[in-house]
């Protein structure tokens, strides 16, 4: 028996738009393009969402396919931290967050409110260097037809990449330990999304201090 534990994630948002949540249930979702578009460095990822995609075949005379593929086209998204800190809170410069304590029950219920809405993903992001996705294996044969049929093998390493382009950031943003909900629409998305989903409260609390401080004991221990 195998079970998996979803943990508690911090929305970090300004105190007066915390409260709104509360108040009503009003919530704005993002987008990857938004991610291009914020003033401030610790939002601002101008390649969220674009990742190039390496599969080597060692067969024969070998083989390498090379793609980029964009990610998120059709998603709304709302990113979410795996810690409790002032700090961090304070570097996205706002002075509160939404306690989710169920991440799936959280995310099942803005879904019912997301026009469009195919399905879900939600995880922890990945910190590289670059946003590249290394695989190796068989070369398939939509590879090898002549000529190659770009959009079989287009798809193929789609497949390869799986959810991860959804998932991966710069390394310089590795401080955010970012947890991220994603979704997935049926068409392209705007900017940004406001909805109101007051059934989304029942699985959140309001930011208390108490939560900075268990970060801070924690910290003073490694100390």
């Amino acid at each position: 028996m195998w079970q998996s534990r979803s943990p508690q994630v911090y929305r970090y948002l300004e105190k007066a738009f915390v409260e709104k949540f509360f108040d009503t249930g009003a919530l704005r979702l993002s987008s990857f393009r938004k991610f291009g578009q914020h003033a401030d460095e610790q939002r601002l990822d101008k390649g969220e969402g674009v990742v190039r995609v390496i599969h080597e075949s060692q067969e024969g005379v070998g083989h390498t396919l090379f793609g980029e593929i964009t990610a998120g086209k059709a998603s709304y998204v709302l990113c979410a931290s795996l810690i409790p800190s002032r700090d961090l809170m304070r570097s996205f410069g706002v002075d509160s967050a939404i306690v989710i304590h169920d991440p799936i029950g959280f995310a099942n219920a803005v879904a019912a409110h997301v026009p469009g809405f195919l399905d879900g993903i939600d995880g922890p992001c990945s910190y590289q260097g670059a946003p590249l996705i290394l695989r190796s294996g068989a070369i398939p044969p939509c590879a090898l037809e002549e000529p190659v049929n770009a959009a079989k093998v287009g798809r193929f390493l789609e497949d390869l990449a799986e959810l991860h382009p959804h998932f991966l950031k710069h390394h310089s943003f590795k401080v955010q330990n970012e947890w991220r909900f994603v979704w997935r629409t049926n068409a392209w998305t705007q900017d940004h999304l406001d909805i109101v989903v007051p059934e989304a409260r029942h699985f959140c609390s309001i930011w208390n201090d108490r939560h900075g401080e268990v970060m801070a004991v924690e910290q003073n221990l490694v100390r």
